[in-house]
């Protein structure tokens, strides 16, 4: 049985991730100031600038084999700290 390769930060991975986030870039995030327990457990509200599309739907496709959990993984992660 041969051995699993993974390969983490390729380059497609990562431009993968940096399209993701450009799209936020310009992003105004606010909290939901209702009391301090909606600040903490819900989730904030994204103003995008200019607006989206109607439907508000980014579609992020790769290929079998590229990667596709560890770049999506890692672009939440990148969305967090951001």
């Amino acid at each position: 049985m041969t051995k699993f390769n993974f390969e983490k930060n390729l380059d497609h991975q990562l431009k993968a991730v940096d399209a993701v986030l450009s799209e936020f870039k310009e992003a105004l995030i606010t909290k939901n100031q209702e009391n301090e327990f909606h600040q903490h457990f819900t989730n904030p509200l994204i103003h995008l600038n200019p607006p989206p599309n109607p439907k508000n739907i980014l579609d992020i496709m790769m290929e079998t084999g590229t990667g596709k959990t560890y770049t999506y993984t890692k672009t939440i992660f990148e969305l967090n700290r951001n």
